[in-house]
């Protein structure tokens, strides 16, 4: 049963991969706002993953969507437990049967502030699940008397995800050339020279054997420009709708 899942998943992942490949750059090496997380000086070359997200949680269990992300972890003596991520794009999975239509109608209903707020609450779901299914994989390959406990003076697990501060999203349904992606979800950042981050830091109770989660956000938020992300910057399809710039720190619904 094992041998037949791992198959099925390679096998989604080569279809996928020609499809993200066709609106991203893959994995920058020097991106905005990266490299300062634990004042690491040492980084393992970026690496491109995918993760299924299902999206349960947003009252949608049938809908999963692939979430594109770059990782790399330091690999400074003693500071090998700081990892850093930077989420790419989302699409739903394939293949598409309908599963995510109620949650494509939820996203895209209502004006593109309130379809740019519900995005980025979305993007920090997507970067907390991949931080804990990072995480329980972890675990599941260390013996347990070395995975990282929550004793004093003891480095925890830490996952950092910067981003620029203002950010907008483009929403583009059946893209041309890619006509079986029912919806494709991409970045625009709305400023360089600000960014803002999200951090959390993961442990195990001794006692208990349970996992303490630690999130804080870091920088604070700032104003943004009152403007919309150019239609001409989203991937042509059958449909796009392009969002306002908005504050990219903020936790608010």
């Amino acid at each position: 049963m094992k041998a037949k899942f791992f198959y099925m998943f390679i096998f989604v992942f080569t279809i996928t991969s020609v499809t993200y490949r066709a609106y991203s750059n893959d994995c920058p090496q020097n991106p905005l706002c990266y490299g300062n997380s634990c004042n690491c000086q040492e980084w393992s070359p970026w690496e491109e993953r995918m993760e299924p997200i299902d999206m349960g949680a947003y009252g949608f269990p049938q809908c999963t969507l692939w979430v594109w992300y770059c990782y790399r972890q330091c690999v400074e003596p003693g500071k090998e437990h700081c990892v850093e991520i930077k989420l790419q794009i989302a699409q739903a999975a394939l293949p598409y049967c309908g599963q995510c239509d109620g949650f494509i109608e939820w996203l895209t209903q209502d004006d593109e502030w309130t379809q740019a707020r519900r995005l980025r609450n979305v993007f920090n779901y997507f970067f907390r699940r991949i931080v804990l299914i990072t995480w329980f994989r972890f675990l599941e390959g260390v013996q347990q008397e070395f995975w990282p406990y929550c004793d004093e003076g003891q480095p925890r697990r830490k996952f950092t995800y910067w981003m620029a501060s203002c950010r907008g999203y483009c929403m583009t349904q059946y893209p041309i050339g890619q006509p079986n992606i029912r919806l494709l979800i991409t970045l625009k950042d709305c400023t360089e020279s600000y960014c803002c981050g999200r951090e959390i830091e993961l442990c195990v109770d001794r006692e208990t054997g349970q996992t303490i989660i630690e999130t804080r956000r870091l920088n604070p938020p700032i104003e943004c420009p009152t403007i919309r992300v150019p239609l001409s910057e989203c991937p042509p399809g059958s449909n796009v709708i392009s969002t306002y710039c908005i504050d990219n720190c903020e936790d608010v619904e």
